[in-house]
Formats: C-alpha cells, structure tokens, sequence
C-alpha cells in the first residue's frame, strides 16, 4: 500500500527543485541568449541591454530571496502544534494514514463502547429511583440532590425527570446531547433554561481527553482560558485533535497531508515544499506577488523583439519560444494566486476558511467580567452556570473528565466564559479596518511590507485577534434576554 504521506514528502522536495532549475534555465535564456548574444552581439544595442538586466536582476533577487524565505521557513519552522504528552518519547515521525486511521478507529470503539455502558447505567439507575452512588457511576458527573459529604450516601435521591438537549454531531461520526441547565448549575444552552438535576458530561466526546490518564493529557488547556477571547465547541471546550491529542488554538487545521496541526493553515503548495500556514504566508505572499511580476517581465520583454525577428523573417532561437511559454504559463498562474491571496488576506481569512464561509459558524468563548467569578470550592461539581446561554468556568473541576490537573495548582483567579455562536458567514477574525487585516500578516511599514526579511507580526502577537466590537456587540446581546426575564 501506498504511503500517501510519503509520496506528499517526496513530491513537495522534487518539485521546488524543478521550479528553481526552471528559473535557472529562464535566466540563461535570458541574459546570455537574449540581452548578450541578440541585443549586445547582433544589434549593438548595448545600453538597452545593460537596462533590462538590471531590471531583471532587481525582480530575480526579490523573487528568489521571497521563494527561498518561504521554502526554508516551511521546511525549518513550518508551525506545527507540538503534540500532545501521549506522543512524547515516540520517534518522530510523520503519522501515515494507515497507522493513525487504526489508531483512530480503536480509540473511537473503545470510546463508544464505554460511553454506551454509561448510557445503559444511567438509564437503569433512572428505572430504578436509585442515586448516582448507587445506580450509576459517571466519570466527572454531579447529580443534583445528591450530598457528597455530611449526609447518607445511601439514601436514594429525589430525582427530576432529565431532558437531553439538542444532538449534535461530533467528529467521530457519532453523536452527542447537549445538557440542559440544572438547578446546581448545570450547561446552560441558548433559550429559556429548563429545570433539571443532572449536571452530567455524558455522552462523552470520544475524541476528547478524557480517557487518557493525567499523564498522557495534554498541558495547554490553561492557554486558552488565560485569553478573553477563544475557538470553542458548544460546551465552552476547546477544539480537540485526537491525532495530536492537544487542543488546538485558535485558527489551527489538522492537515492530512504532514499528520499535524498546523498554525493557521492556509493550503497546501508543493511548488513551495509543504503545508503554507501562520509562519509562511507573508513569505508566500510576497513569493507571488514577485513571482507574477518577474514571470510578465520575462514574457513582455522577449515577446516585443520576438515580435520584430518575425517580422523581418530572422531565425528565432527556440530556447527563446520555451522560455515564453513558460513564463506565459507562470505569469497567470502567479498572477491568479497573488489576486486570490491579498483579497483573503484583506478579509484576514485563510482558503481553507474561506471554502466554507458562507454558511460556516464559530462557536466562541467570550469572558465576562461582570459574571462574579466563582471560588474554587464552589464549582467542584461543575463548571457550568444557569443562563440564557451556555457559561463555563475555569479552571474545570477534578470531576470534568478533560480537566487537567495543571490548571488547579494554577494561582490565577477563575474566569466565567459566555459560549456564543456567530451568525452564518460572520467572520469573527476580520478586523474593523483592511489596512489592519495587512498589517497582522505583513507588517505595519512599507518595507516589511516589500521586503522578504522579518517575520509575519502575527507570530509575536501569541493569540488570534478578533474584530472586537464584533465581539462586544455579541456578548452585550447575550447578556439581553437575562435582563428581560428579570423585568
């Protein structure tokens, strides 16, 4: 069987060297055959000459040097998420398909089967009248009624009919139902919160953390509670990447094509060597937008004396017809990817995004100051509030089946996060200007705009800035029917 991975390596390092010996071929035809033996040897015209090799120099080096930045930085710092504590020791390797899609599979049965027990255990300690010590056993649930100290444990819990919430579909292909609120505090979801006792995490998301040990879970959950701002699923949780085991941040995409979470992935491009993402997209931008220039210099100038050897009825050297040709092909290739590139990057949204930003949604974790934030002791259950709309807050407690152990010898305070989904084709990432939307990617002078030489600015920044009257504007309507149900 074929390793699609390796065959992906092995394409996007033949490949630059093709185009790098296509551009050496070009500068041959270029500068010996066409401005010293034509124009120089045969017209004598020297000083036209000496002009289109210094403008061809000048668009040659600001087009080598944008390629060489982009492929080195691809290849050297590509922006990977390092992957998470349960891959550690491994040897480093590019996960193929087949490997990871066995291991994907397992973990996805073994995950079911126990969420599918849970489930059976639930619904027969229901039947039964008993309490959640008795009849049931749920790791990370808390079961409203039920004392865990300074009362029987024994005695059976006076327990209120559960209504699960909406499903929804998880990455595993299966599905999960969405708590409603409790009266301890369970998951509030978006409407008019309904009575309940069970503040439970079950169905488990399969892909979630929460059957590896403490050991094996990953360490950068505290990463995203420390921001006002993040990338959630409709629980108030962080994006999960099974095959990285790591939540990942904000704006990252698990490519296929290396077996990794990449940065902001954008696309990927074997004429560069790889995956172009959060450390490569200016280098890249800069790449065509150079490239074009450089490919309609090569086909403009040839072309205008090609014109006039056709003409008298000279001999046309056929090295000068491939090299039109190829710069003809390469001028609108280049040409469409420069136009495609700084249009996204004008709405600050990757290609990836941008296939399905009609209709495409982000659920976002927004902290609210105003919400009193809650003691340590006193969210040990769970981290859920009743609300209008589903709030969370971290540190999760010991009892959360993805709580990591980290978090609670953490000093910060906790922090309330209102879950809110954005309306359909609403970019949160689009800042309020277009200058601001280039100036994340290529920087805020002209040079680092021209020039191939320092780094993206969105690499310093640390964390995905969003369009925050976009954000304040949802936050202050989530706050609206609380407000009203209170008059």
């Amino acid at each position: 069987m074929v390793d699609v991975l390796l065959a992906n390596r092995i394409v996007s390092f033949c490949v630059p060297f093709c185009l790098l010996g296509a551009i050496g071929y070009a500068s041959w035809v270029f500068c010996e055959r066409f401005c010293v033996d034509f124009l120089i040897n045969q017209k004598g015209r020297e000083n036209v000459a000496i002009g289109l090799l210094v403008g061809y120099v000048v668009l040659f080096v600001l087009f080598i040097t944008a390629y060489l930045r982009t492929f080195l930085t691809i290849n050297l710092a590509p922006g990977y998420i390092e992957k998470g504590p349960k891959f550690r020791g491994q040897k480093h390797r590019h996960h193929g398909p087949p490997k990871s899609k066995r291991w994907h599979l397992q973990s996805k049965s073994a995950a079911q089967k126990q969420a599918a027990r849970e489930a059976a255990d639930l619904e027969k300690g229901r039947r039964n009248g008993t309490s959640g010590t008795e009849g049931v056993k749920l790791s990370g649930a808390a079961v409203s009624g039920t004392s865990s100290s300074g009362s029987d444990s024994t005695a059976p819990a006076q327990t209120a009919p559960h209504t699960p919430g909406p499903m929804s579909h998880n990455m595993m292909g299966g599905t999960h139902h969405t708590p409603t609120p409790a009266s301890n505090g369970g998951l509030s979801s978006a409407g008019s919160p309904s009575s309940g006792v069970l503040s439970d995490y079950t169905p488990r998301f399969p892909e979630r953390p929460d059957g590896l040990t403490d050991r094996e879970k990953p360490k950068n959950l505290k990463q995203f509670w420390q921001q006002n701002v993040f990338i959630c699923e409709k629980d108030g949780l962080p994006k999960w990447c099974s095959h990285c085991n790591v939540w990942k941040l904000d704006r990252a995409h698990h490519s296929s094509e290396v077996g990794r979470c990449v940065r902001k992935e954008d696309h990927v491009c074997p004429w560069v060597g790889g995956v172009v993402g959060e450390t490569s997209y200016k280098f890249f931008a800069q790449t065509v937008f150079y490239g074009s220039f450089y490919c309609i210099y090569l086909l403009v100038c040839l072309a205008l004396f090609y014109k006039d050897m056709v003409y008298n009825r000279d001999s046309i050297d056929k090295n000068w017809t491939a090299t039109m040709v190829l710069a003809a092909a390469f001028s609108f290739f280049t040409l469409g990817m420069t136009l495609s590139t700084y249009q996204l990057m004008s709405k600050n949204i990757s290609t990836i995004e941008n296939l399905s930003h009609k209709t495409k949604t982000y659920n976002l974790a927004i902290y609210d100051s105003t919400i009193a934030p809650y003691s340590r002791e006193s969210h040990l259950e769970s981290p859920y509030q009743e609300g209008p709309v589903t709030q969370i807050t971290y540190p999760l407690p010991r009892s959360h089946p993805c709580h990591d152990p980290d978090d609670l010898l953490f000093s910060a305070k906790p922090r309330t996060f209102r879950v809110i989904q954005t309306s359909p084709g609403e970019n949160p990432f689009d800042l309020e200007k277009t200058f601001d939307n280039f100036a994340e990617v290529m920087g805020n002078s002209l040079w680092e705009w021209f020039l191939p030489i320092t780094r993206s600015p969105i690499e310093k920044n640390g964390w995905t800035k969003y369009n925050q009257s976009l954000i304040d504007r949802y936050l202050n309507q989530s706050k609206r029917p609380a407000s009203q149900e209170e008059i």
